[in-house]
């Protein structure tokens, strides 16, 4: 059977012709595409975001308490992979490598209040210049006045627009002062995560407003895309990359009353695990982020409101699918569902992110649509640098050479398996935000083949797990004579890495490190 070929030689693909008034914005792209008629691999993509959505709290990935039926549905008629970490286990720099494919360390954006360069290509840039209309709703958490980066049209910005340093008169000193209050107030409950642990309850907050917006938006402007009334005449026949970017479940733990009630009932503490051998930075963390007052009820409390809220933003997410399927194009559309990075949620005592336990780094990653199989799950490991080349590998477009990552598209599509023994990173860099360059900072890298995890601490602490038969994490391996061979060569795969930097504060180097990396 001859399957037709489209100008990108994917089969399948649908032509659209776009008219002039298009053609005219399309001068610059390449010859293949720039005539009077656009050819196009062209699905609708669907990309929905969430904000510190653990790996493990998701039906779809076994939990036994949450209910979460708008993903599960999205995962049974999808491809999960099940092995999906971020680059970065913290807001900012992971979202920088979301969008652009490159470790923070490649970017010059390893710290939480690093810019992104606005000349950085993005996978909005990059879909854009091929013709994609591209819009986002919510979240992105771009610092500093650029807040496009590629989306050509954001209806509802983002409540998070942090870094003022580019404005004329800034001073210095007054955000100093500013911080030093809200940092009064945190140390009024022993610090930021106790302050959450104390204060998680039932109740809205302000991020649950927010996302109630999002969800309002993102409804709105899905079924007005394809509205022959609204619409400029053309941009019902043009692709559309649109996404939907929550803030929820990320902390506070404040979810609405039912919820809350409904996981204080059910759910367990977290169990205790044993663990020998731990890194002194972790040991600090449970120190900082469970201090001997957070009592059994305030780890209910806060877990019961996280649950909670990782319920309410699935909901949230129905509510977006729905509105797709009423345009009459769900279709047309491939989804992306995925988080920024995960949360600890008490296991091992430790709140929030920023470590390299798969609570933390690991996020519930879902791809579904036409042309991808349904009811599969990936475990090869695969990573959010892989997002960029992925999602023009879906759009029938050339992978920008400047992407770390690799283009998924052929596995999702079936047409190819991923190599088993990649190499995925991740990495976390705290120090040197203000007067302290190298000093005192907490910083890590995480290496895993396989299921075989490496953590260097840089500081000469390390951790080895091999999650085959330790999934939980609690035998740290490293200078295990049974793997000496394999943690040789993550370590030395993290040492070729590049020399991680500051793009505002082009001197910094992490040069003093014990191992020369």
């Amino acid at each position: 059977m001859v399957v037709p070929l489209d100008g990108f030689g994917m089969p399948g693909a649908r032509l659209r012709k776009l008219p002039c008034p298009l053609q005219l914005k399309l001068k610059a792209l390449p010859a293949c595409i720039a005539g009077q008629y656009m050819t196009l691999n062209h699905p609708h993509i669907l990309r929905i975001t969430t904000d510190q959505h653990s790996p493990k709290v998701a039906g779809f990935a076994g939990d036994p308490y949450v209910r979460t039926p708008n993903l599960d549905r999205l995962a049974a008629r999808g491809t999960v992979l099940a092995n999906h970490y971020g680059a970065n286990p913290v807001c900012c720099p992971g979202r920088n490598s979301i969008m652009t494919g490159r470790l923070p360390r490649e970017l010059g954006t390893p710290c939480f209040m690093d810019e992104l360069p606005s000349k950085s290509l993005t996978y909005p840039e990059h879909l854009a210049r091929y013709g994609y209309q591209t819009t986002c709703v919510g979240k992105m958490h771009f610092h500093g006045k650029d807040q496009m980066h590629g989306w050509l049209f954001r209806p509802y910005g983002d409540m998070e627009i942090l870094g003022r340093s580019h404005m004329q008169d800034y001073d210095a000193t007054a955000d100093l002062y500013k911080d030093a209050q809200w940092k009064v107030k945190y140390e009024d409950f022993g610090g930021y995560t106790p302050f959450m642990l104390k204060t998680a309850r039932p109740g809205t907050d302000k991020y649950i407003l927010f996302d109630q917006s999002v969800t309002r938006e993102a409804c709105l402007h899905l079924r007005d895309y394809f509205s022959t009334l609204i619409a400029e005449p053309y941009q019902g026949e043009r692709p559309l990359l649109f996404e939907a970017s929550f803030k929820t479940p990320h902390c506070p733990f404040i979810c609405p009353p039912d919820l809350f009630e409904y996981y204080m009932d059910v759910l367990p503490l977290p169990a205790k695990i044993a663990a020998g051998n731990v890194p002194q930075q972790i040991l600090n963390r449970q120190q900082s982020d469970q201090p001997r007052d957070i009592t059994e009820d305030h780890i209910r409390r806060a877990r019961a409101g996280y649950w909670g809220l990782v319920q309410w933003v699935d909901e949230q997410i129905g509510l977006v699918l729905n509105a797709l399927e009423q345009t009459g194009h769900a279709d047309e559309f491939l989804i992306l569902y995925t988080s920024d990075h995960g949360e600890m949620a008490g296991e091992r005592g430790l709140w929030q992110k920023t470590c390299f336990y798969e609570e933390s780094v690991r996020v519930p990653t879902i791809v579904a649509g036409a042309g991808i199989e349904a009811g599969r799950s990936i475990n090869a490991n695969t990573s959010h640098l892989d997002i960029l080349p992925t999602m023009a590998g879906l759009a029938g477009l050339p992978v920008p050479e400047s992407a770390y990552g690799v283009d998924l598209s052929p596995v999702l599509r079936g047409r190819s398996a991923l190599d088993q023994n990649r190499i995925i990173f991740s990495e976390y860099f705290e120090g040197g935000q203000k007067n302290d360059p190298i000093g005192t900072q907490v910083n890590g890298v995480m290496a895993k083949k396989g299921q075989l995890k490496w953590i260097d601490y840089c500081d000469g602490d390390s951790e080895l797990f091999d999650l085959s038969n330790d999934a939980a994490e609690s035998h740290n391996l490293s200078g295990s004579p049974n793997y000496a061979s394999v943690q040789s060569e993550l370590e030395e795969a993290i040492r070729s890495l590049p020399e991680p930097w500051r793009v505002h504060r082009p001197g910094w180097r992490m040069t003093q490190r014990p191992r020369n990396y």
